[in-house]
């Protein structure tokens, strides 16, 4: 079972830009498309779960390149986003970074992705070294 389910309703949002790794960007988008809906749900349902207790982060140790990235966040959110961020003495920015790395750990996405992985690799091409050497008996 995900870790996130599909959304059933709309709620107000407010805009709130932040700094997220390549690799949790990347995660973040490919949740979303498993679930066939947009990275500001995900990050929604992932600051709901963190303000009910349901995820724990701890205060980062070291620092890491980010990019930016800005998303829609339900206006209750960004306010327990804040809170918590404020909480372990931390920028809201680790605080999504490290809820986006619970979704890289849940077997359902890697299986997701996994299977998407595979099922991009590119066939060979005509006339490349492997089609040669099968062609010339």
């Amino acid at each position: 079972m995900p870790v996130i389910k599909r959304r059933t309703h709309r709620v107000p949002v407010v805009r709130h830009i932040s700094r997220l790794t390549l690799g949790n960007r990347d995660v973040l988008i490919g949740y979303a498309e498993m679930l066939g809906d947009d990275a500001d749900y995900v990050l929604n349902q992932l600051v709901e779960r963190l303000a009910a207790g349901a995820i724990e982060i701890k205060p980062r140790v070291r620092r890491i390149r980010k990019i930016r990235h800005s998303a829609r966040l339900a206006v209750t959110n960004r306010d327990h986003l804040v809170a918590y961020a404020k909480r372990i003495g931390d920028t809201t920015d680790y605080v999504l970074n490290q809820l986006i790395e619970q979704l890289a750990k849940d077997p359902d996405f890697r299986r997701w992705r996994e299977q998407r992985t595979t099922d991009a690799e590119p066939t060979a091409r005509p006339g490349s070294a492997s089609n040669e050497s099968t062609s010339r008996s």
